[in-house]
């Protein structure tokens, strides 16, 4: 029998500090924005907050988990999906 483990990631809000902080060159202007949580090769997505400086998601995904993979979480904005908001990598994603 193989047991594979989960990893379970829950994309809430952003902060405050977040917001404060993004180098995009209109800062505090509301936006479309959506969450990309990468592990290892799998890749999940938010849906489109339209219009907010705050949006809160309240989304949850599962990956199969692997040993030694890194969770990264960036924030886009859904006309420049080419183009992650900027910010210190300690506001880009929390783990609890």
């Amino acid at each position: 029998m193989h047991i594979v483990n989960k990893l379970y990631v829950k994309i809430n809000s952003i902060t405050k500090d977040f917001i404060e902080h993004i180098d995009t060159g209109h800062h505090l202007k509301k936006d479309d924005l959506f969450v990309v949580i990468e592990y290892g090769d799998q890749v999940r997505q938010t849906t489109i907050k339209k219009d907010t400086l705050n949006p809160n998601w309240n989304e949850e995904f599962f990956f199969e988990s692997h040993k030694n993979q890194t969770v990264l979480c960036k924030v886009y904005r859904s006309e420049e999906h080419t183009s992650e908001l900027q910010s210190p990598d300690h506001l880009v994603c929390r783990l609890l």
